[in-house]
Parts: structure tokens; C-alpha cells; sequence
């Protein structure tokens, strides 16, 4: 397939380098403050629900329902990505966000908020940020050419402020959750969505990709399926995540949650264990981004994916908070290489008229068992108790990855396409 040329609405001449630069560091920067509110939202959220309700399976509910969303948006978000053009659907998508996030706290502090109410905001909420995040990733690789940057570097950038705004706004979304309460906090995402849409809707350009005539919105859909199932090692890691995932979203989402509120019954506390993950992962982020353009693709994914998961048997001992968190700071540190690895070879192996429906797809492919996940999760504290649910969390998350090692599609992780 040929390569597919984007071209910026500005001028042809060449730019001073800063000026070349300036639209990435703008994508790294928005990025940044709504991942920061993000962050908020994900401790504050599942500690209103355990708070108003007591209940671990309502606590896994709510996360249902936003995993849920993430992946019908995922699905049939890309084609709608890139209909409405990358920079446009990024803007898009912040403001609905922000939004629906801000309903939250408005309607808790005026006509009241019922359960039904929020689980329909955070569903909503989750509809129109999948699609976000696509939309941003679709934009990276002629921001990188614009900057002479390579994809390695900036995918590793971009997690690296991603996992930043963990180390930072989790322990302040647990500081603020307790000084303030949950559902006050919740106004620091909304305004978060707003400040990253003005910076992408000022900073960067108006980038034009040449496509072919629109098919049917369902055949654009559908083409992004057909690409991925044509792309063998796609597939196969798509399909490795969403096992992953499943495991792991419970862990997280609801089982993290309930063991600091039994055992601490801190918001602050939570803040610090996923302040510790996430300091890790951005310290794992930064090595990549240093070494990683050098590093063998497959050796590293593997071996990271089989590391990340061994610190789950220590915390199903539901040990102190100091070894709780250094067990998630060793997590954090073997997840850093990871999404910057696909990342990369996602935007190496799809053409830019593609972007967004096959990254949408894969994202939806990745997540798609997340919601059972999330569910089962809560169901299965309250049934056989959190120490047992994090154990089969660890176990199965081991035997996963450990198949890396003798799937034979990840001989191509190590190739650079040229597509």
C-alpha cells in the first residue's frame, strides 16, 4: 500500500524547528492536563459509589458501565474519527467529556444525583472520551514528521505524561477527595476537558489526508475490522490485551478500592498506590523513550507483559500500604515499554485514511471483555472474598502472558513497516 501524505494547512515554507515542534509539545501538553482529571475522576468516582452505597458490586457496576461505553465508542467511534478529521473529533470529543463530567457534581448539588443518573453520565462521559484519545493517536505520526521526532520517542513521551499525570493526580485526587469530598472534585475533569480542547483547537494545525469517496458508514466500520484481521500480529496483541485487560481492570477499578477502604479507609491512601503504579510506569516510559528506538520490539513487550503481572501475588496478601506499593511501583515500571511499543506499531502498520476506525477497532478489541471484567470483579469479592479474587487475578494474568513467548506472530513486532 502506498504511504499517505497528510498536508498542514500552513504555510509550505519550512519552519523554524520550535515552530515544527510546537504542535506535538501541544498534543503532549493536552494530554497531560486531561489525564490529570481523569485521574480525579477515576478515584473519586469509584469512592463516591463506596461511600454513598457500601457495595463492591456497585462499585463494579459503575465501572461496567464505563468500560462498556469505552468499547461500543471504540467500535463505532473511529470511522466517525476519521469522517469528522483528527483535530476536529479530538475537540469534539473533549468538550461532550467535560460535560458530561460536570453533570455530575451539578445535579449531586442541586435536584440530586439517583444511581441510575450516574451510571448514565459515566457511561456517557466514557462515549465520548474513547474517542478522544483515538483522535489523538491518529495525529501523532504527522506531528512527528513535523517535528522530526521519532514515533519510539513520542509514544513513549505521551505515556510517560500519561503515567506523570497518575503519580501526580492520584495522590492529589485522594488529598482533595478527602479534604473536599468525591463528588466536588469531579469539577477538576470537567474544567481539565476544556483546557485540553482549547490547546489542541489553538496549537495544532488543520491536517488534510487525502482519502478515497466515503463509503456507508457501516462498511468503514467493517474495514477496519478486515485490515486488522489481515494484520496477523494485530490481531494476536489485540487479542492478548483483551485477556489482560479482563484481569486486570477488576483489580484496579474495584479491588484496589475495597481493600484501602477496609483496611485504611482513606481516599489519600488509594492516591498513594495509584500514584506508585504510575510513577513506575512513567520512570519505565522515560527509559523506553531514552533506549527504546535501539531495544529489540519483541524481547522487550515480552518480557515487560510477564514482569508487570508477578507483583499481583503480593498484593493478594493484602499486605501493609508501603508493600502494596512497592509491589505497583514494580508493575508500573514493566508496563512503562508497553503501549509505546504498540503505539508504534499501530501507526508503523496502518495508513493514515485508516487510522481512525482500525485504532478504534483495535482499542475495541482490546477492551472489549472489560466490562465483564469490571462486573465480575465486584460480584466475586462480595462471593469469595478479595484476598482469592486478586490470587486468580495474578494466576491468570501469568499464564497469558507466558504464551508470548511462543506466539509466533510477534516474530513481526521487530519489522518496520512502511505502510
Amino acid at each position: 500500500m502506498s504511504a499517505t501524505t497528510a498536508t498542514p494547512t500552513t504555510a509550505a515554507t519550512d519552519p523554524p524547528a520550535l515552530h515544527r515542534r510546537l504542535p506535538l509539545y501541544a498534543l503532549f501538553a493536552a494530554n497531560a492536563i486531561s489525564l490529570v482529571g481523569s485521574q480525579v475522576t477515576y478515584i473519586a468516582i469509584p469512592w463516591f459509589v463506596l461511600v454513598t452505597t457500601g457495595s463492591a458490586a456497585k462499585t463494579g457496576l459503575t465501572a461496567f458501565a464505563e468500560a462498556l461505553a469505552a468499547v461500543l465508542a471504540a467500535f463505532a467511534g473511529g470511522a466517525a474519527v476519521d469522517r469528522l478529521g483528527h483535530k476536529r473529533a479530538s475537540i469534539l470529543a473533549d468538550v461532550a467529556s467535560g460535560a458530561m463530567v460536570g453533570a455530575i457534581p451539578a445535579l449531586h448539588f442541586t435536584v440530586g444525583l439517583a444511581f441510575w443518573q450516574l451510571l448514565a453520565l459515566v457511561f456517557l462521559r466514557s462515549l465520548w472520551d474513547t474517542p478522544g484519545t483515538t483522535a489523538r493517536s491518529a495525529l501523532v505520526p504527522e506531528l512527528c514528521a513535523r517535528a522530526g521526532m521519532p514515533l519510539e520517542r513520542a509514544n513513549a513521551v505521551i505515556q510517560a505524561v500519561g503515567r506523570g499525570a497518575r503519580l501526580l493526580g492520584s495522590p492529589l485526587a485522594g488529598l482533595l477527595v478527602a479534604l473536599l469530598g468525591a463528588s466536588r472534585v469531579l469539577w477538576l475533569d470537567a474544567a481539565s476537558f476544556a483546557l485540553s480542547a482549547a490547546l489542541v483547537g489553538v496549537a495544532v494545525p488543520l491536517l488534510v489526508v487525502h482519502t478515497e469517496a466515503r463509503e456507508r458508514y457501516l462498511d468503514e466500520i467493517v474495514a477496519g475490522l478486515r485490515f486488522i484481521r489481515r494484520e496477523r500480529l494485530l490481531l494476536v496483541v489485540a487479542a492478548t490485551v483483551a485477556v489482560t485487560n479482563f484481569l486486570e481492570s477488576p483489580l484496579y477499578a474495584v479491588a484496589l478500592p475495597v481493600y484501602v477502604k477496609r483496611t485504611f479507609g482513606s481516599a489519600v491512601d488509594l492516591g498513594v498506590l495509584m500514584a506508585a503504579v504510575g510513577g513506575g510506569a512513567m520512570v519505565g516510559a522515560i527509559v523506553f523513550g531514552a533506549l527504546g528506538a535501539r531495544l529489540p520490539r519483541r524481547a522487550t513487550f515480552t518480557a515487560a507483559f510477564i514482569v508487570l503481572g508477578l507483583p499481583y501475588w503480593a498484593l493478594a496478601a493484602l499486605p501493609p500500604l508501603a508493600v502494596a506499593a512497592v509491589a505497583l511501583v514494580v508493575a508500573g515500571l514493566a508496563a512503562g515499554p508497553i503501549n509505546p511499543i504498540l503505539a508504534t506499531v499501530n501507526q508503523e502498520r496502518v495508513p493514515a485514511e485508516l487510522r481512525g476506525r482500525v485504532f478504534g477497532t483495535i482499542t475495541a478489541l482490546a477492551y472489549v471483555a472489560t466490562p465483564l471484567g469490571v462486573l465480575l470483579g465486584g460480584v466475586a469479592i462480595e462471593w469469595v472474598g478479595l484476598r482469592a479474587t486478586i490470587a486468580a487475578i495474578a494466576a491468570g494474568y501469568l499464564l497469558t502472558t507466558l504464551t508470548l513467548l511462543v506466539n509466533p506472530a510477534l516474530r513481526e513486532m521487530d519489522g518496520r513497516s512502511e505502510k
